[in-house]
Formats: structure tokens, C-alpha cells, sequence
């Protein structure tokens, strides 16, 4: 919203025809490669934590499985925080050590596969 107003307020300072481009902005014109490929990547980091973490009762401390995951996905630490946190809450991931009130996994939680 502020870019384009700013756009619009370099456009008319500048005496252009405030005309844009002919086929729309570079967005609008295809699809875009790099959400795709984001989102590829997070499906892709949500099955290897699945896959790493040990089946229980058995167990991995979080700060040892979070990076290798980070290691084999363009995914940053939050969106990965995010992803356990819903695997945790549908049952697929046990966090034995989760307090009360936390939203996200700690450091020195173990992990385990349901």
C-alpha cells in the first residue's frame, strides 16, 4: 500500500502519464518461482523433522535436530519453530519437556515421533 503511493506521488512530481506498464507489474505477469519454491521447502522441512526425530520412546534434544533440518531446507529457525509447534499440537511430535505456556520449542526439549 505505501509503495504504491509512493509511486504514484514520483509519478505525478516527474510529469509522467501515470500510464504503467503495458502487461501489469513483473508479479502480475507469471507465477512466482520463489513462493513456490518456499513453500516446497516448508512441506519439505515439516516431513524431515518427522523423519529425524526419533520414534519414542526414544528421544533427540531439539537444539540438536533443529539445525540439521535448517541444514537441508531453505527455511529460517522461526518458520521451523512454527512448524513443530503444529505437529506437536496434531499429535504427530511429542515434546515431553514442553511447559506450560509456551508457544514454540526450547532449547534442551527432547523431540520425539509419535
Amino acid at each position: 500500500m505505501r509503495g504504491a503511493s509512493k509511486a504514484k506521488a514520483k509519478a505525478e512530481a516527474s510529469g509522467t502519464t501515470g500510464q504503467g506498464e503495458m502487461f501489469g507489474t513483473a508479479k502480475e505477469m507469471g507465477p512466482d518461482f520463489t513462493q513456490q519454491f518456499l513453500r516446497g521447502e516448508r512441506a519439505a522441512a515439516e516431513r524431515a523433522l518427522i523423519e529425524i526425530a526419533p520414534k519414542a520412546p526414544a528421544a533427540i534434544p531439539w537444539d540438536q535436530l533443529w539445525p540439521r533440518v535448517l541444514a537441508l531446507h531453505a527455511i529460517r529457525r522461526t518458520e521451523l519453530n512454527s512448524i513443530a509447534a503444529k505437529l506437536r499440537s496434531d499429535g504427530r511430535l511429542l515434546f515431553p519437556d514442553w511447559q506450560a505456556g509456551r508457544r514454540v520449542p526450547q532449547a534442551g526439549y527432547r523431540v520425539q515421533r509419535a
